[in-house]
């Protein structure tokens, strides 16, 4: 009796004994799911975040300026150099001669400009303008002018936008420099009847492949959003405009704007990094050849008057 007793007690516990193990590996089983489970929704999460991070980031700076047709969006990040081109051009329009501002356009441009706007340079109207604008500048802001590209055109300030690409067909390149569609004078010329001969034709920097940005200013203080084309040579980053701004021209634009701007020298921004940028928008509306005065202009956006 005993013994029939203890081999009933041992299969009792036997079949316990594997009741328990199955429940093991199940509870293992369970925990590995579970463990899966919460991987794929921190992954999820995580995703949501950087979206949702994006989203903010894209609302936050506007739209990216949009690229013609026959060039693409690059992923390679030289907005710094571009940034520094920018500023290299309105502190030469400032603090030098118009010659030195030529030295930022694309080398067609500053062949078919340097020779005249270094005798445009010698005008002792644009030098006392310069010189003007500086003292005023010294005196308003007590520093001179120098501008701090990073932070006068960096990625914290809303709506100026750096679109970078590279020319995949330059057959659709009909809207290059990009159109600046606010007071500019429209070009009436055909290629062939303003293009010097001895200057190398623009189609050649029109490469598939070269590397090009559109910088976009926002419409703000009072101005006409502008667009300025650049296109990457191995020199660096330059300031492409259009062939029907000679240097006549770029001279009686330079003028008038630098004019308009620092006789509104009351109305500079306290902020010297806004005023940098209020200075650069005018430089650049210049060398495009757009009058501020052709846009419906925000009430609520102080008014700078053209000068007389």
């Amino acid at each position: 009796m005993q013994k029939r007793f203890t081999i009933l007690a041992a299969a009792v516990l036997a079949v316990g004994g594997f009741g328990l193990v199955n429940t093991q590996f199940a509870f293992a089983d369970d925990n590995a799911a579970q463990k899966a489970g919460d991987a794929v929704r921190n992954a999820t999460d995580t995703v949501r975040d950087a979206a949702a991070d994006a989203k903010v980031a894209a609302e936050a700076h506007g739209p990216s300026a949009a690229l013609p047709a026959g060039i693409e969006q690059t992923n390679k990040d030289d907005s710094n150099a571009i940034r520094s081109a920018l500023a290299g051009t309105v502190d030469a329009a400032i603090n030098k001669d118009l010659h030195a501002v030529v030295g930022y356009f694309v080398d067609a441009d500053r062949d078919r400009t340097a020779k005249p706007a270094k005798a445009e340079s010698k005008d002792a109207t644009l030098a006392g303008r310069m010189t003007q604008f500086q003292n005023d500048w010294k005196q308003k802001y007590g520093q001179k002018f120098e501008v701090n590209y990073k932070v006068a055109f960096g990625p914290q300030v809303n709506g100026l936008t750096i679109a970078q690409g590279e020319i995949t067909n330059p057959t659709l390149l009909s809207n290059w420099p990009v159109e600046n569609k606010a007071g500019a004078a429209p070009d009436t010329t055909t290629p062939d009847a303003r293009r010097d001969p001895n200057v190398k034709p623009r189609e050649s920097k029109l490469q598939k492949g070269r590397k090009v940005a559109i910088v976009t200013f926002p419409a703000e203080f009072g101005l006409s959003e502008t667009n300025v084309s650049l296109i990457h040579e191995i020199t660096g980053w330059r300031i492409d405009v259009p062939d029907n701004i000679d240097a006549q021209r770029l001279h009686d634009n330079l003028l008038n704007h630098l004019t308009m701007a620092d006789q509104a020298k009351d109305q500079w921004p306290a902020d010297v990094n806004d005023a940098y940028r209020l200075v650069a928008h005018h430089v650049f509306m210049g060398i495009y050849d757009v009058n501020p005065t052709d846009r419906d202009i925000p009430a609520a956006t102080p008014t700078l008057t053209p000068a007389k």
